[in-house]
């Protein structure tokens, strides 16, 4: 929701959580035809995929200050994807550009799990 409108965005590609990336990620389109790639993931893995000029220090406080609380956390992060973000995965991975879409399916999580602003942190009690 931006201004208190509802926003919808189509899923064009999901890389589901795995151990050793310790993060999911999705890549999706909004109304506007704007690609985003939004990425969840454990503190200790999201830091490497920041912009090393972002500003990270309210993640670190939330991330230190849930965890004193005995809270497992999560960290979110985005980017937008722009049109030479495209020509760089083509270059990469020989994606296959239709007219109209791109195949998808030849993207790679490291992709779009990189170069991202930090968002959110959350937080939940881990009962076991």
């Amino acid at each position: 929701m931006a201004d208190g409108k509802q926003s919808k965005y189509r899923v064009l590609k999901y890389f589901p959580f795995t151990s050793e990336r310790k993060a999911s990620s999705i890549v999706v389109r909004d109304h506007e035809d704007r690609l985003f790639a939004f990425v969840k993931g454990a503190d200790s893995s999201m830091k490497k995929f920041f912009k090393a000029e972002s500003d990270q220090s309210f993640i670190d406080e939330e991330v230190e200050s849930f965890a004193a609380q005995g809270l497992r956390t999560l960290v979110f992060g985005f980017r937008e994807i722009e049109a030479k973000d495209l020509a760089t995965f083509e270059g990469n991975h020989k994606l296959r550009q239709a007219e109209t879409a791109w195949d998808w399916d030849q993207l790679k999580a490291e992709d779009v799990e990189c170069d991202l602003e930090p968002l959110a942190v959350t937080a939940v009690e881990d009962l076991l």
